[in-house]
């Protein structure tokens, strides 16, 4: 269901505009939505329909997100895998959601458990089939995602979340973060964790393209936005501390400047938080600001 209010609306309304980064170049939503119709196929063709489960343990990138709208368009439920997690962690965690396969990484940790079908993208990426894929998969009470929880108080819990929760975040991000026809989405976060999950649907949704990022770091992080400009990440408060301390701390490079031109920059990018704005309304010698300054040196 959210594949047709997401790609499927980006198709309709900007099929000629630049949808995702991949490989050094920009594919068009047009592009895009015939990749995914043939991930679909592929899947299709390893046992995949409506209410199978296919875990992924994947790094950020063009890859995961293809593979997600796949999993959408077919009505098959993925089970996103934190990438920190330890193989016996992993074991665990796919004990529990018993998914039909898994699509891993060969960098990430290798899980024990033994599944009916695996595929490691990096060592052989996953064919693009060109066969008929079935009708666009449209239920909206139905499980989109099996989305585990941290685990910080135990051992980590499935959390389903449905087709129509993530249209329901489509029109919350928009609200908050109003995406732009013409945009760019930043993947900062994980895309595994249910902060950047629904972005995913989003950004198609209002034209604007996503670029991804492996793993987060502050470094990586400064040097994507500074190169694409205008960009709109999604960030939590652990992120924009590790941020702010970068561009307090490393001023190098196209990053080096006054502490205002780094205040510009937050504001540029977005990074609107209590903290954030706290911080650009200090004067230049307010005490509380040394008193951070301070703190961040501290924890080096």
């Amino acid at each position: 269901m959210i594949y047709v209010h997401s790609l499927g609306r980006a198709l309709r309304f900007y099929p000629g505009r630049t949808a995702l980064a991949r490989d050094g170049r920009l594919l068009t939503f047009r592009e895009l939505h015939s990749r995914v119709e043939g991930t679909a196929a592929t899947l299709t063709s390893h046992g995949f329909g409506v209410g199978d489960r296919l875990a992924l343990l994947l790094p950020n990138g063009p890859d995961y997100i293809e593979l997600i709208y796949a999993c959408s368009m077919l009505g098959v439920i993925t089970v996103p895998l934190n990438t920190r997690l330890s193989a016996k962690e992993i074991d665990g965690v796919l004990e529990d959601a018993r998914p039909h396969g898994i699509i891993r990484h060969s960098s990430l940790a290798v899980p024990g458990a033994q599944l009916k079908w695996q595929h490691v993208i990096d060592k052989q990426p996953l064919p693009i089939s060109s066969d008929p894929v079935p009708n666009i998969f449209y239920d909206p009470e139905a499980v989109l995602g099996l989305i585990y929880t941290s685990g910080t108080t135990g051992q980590p819990k499935g959390v389903m979340v449905t087709h129509g929760n993530i249209l329901a975040d489509v029109h919350n991000f928009n609200y908050w973060m109003r995406y732009t026809e013409g945009g760019i989405y930043l993947h900062a976060a994980p895309i595994f964790h249910i902060a950047d999950f629904p972005s995913m649907f989003a950004a198609p949704a209002f034209g604007a393209c996503q670029i991804t990022i492996p793993k987060f770091s502050a470094q990586t992080f400064c040097e994507t936005v500074e190169r694409e400009h205008e960009c709109c990440p999604f960030s939590d408060t652990n992120v924009q501390f590790r941020i702010k301390k970068h561009l307090f701390l490393y001023r190098s490079s196209a990053l080096s400047g006054s502490v205002s031109e780094h205040l510009a920059i937050c504001r540029r990018w977005k990074l609107s938080c209590r903290s954030t704005n706290e911080w650009i309304s200090l004067g230049p010698n307010s005490k509380h600001r040394n008193v951070v300054v301070r703190r961040l040196l501290s924890r080096q």
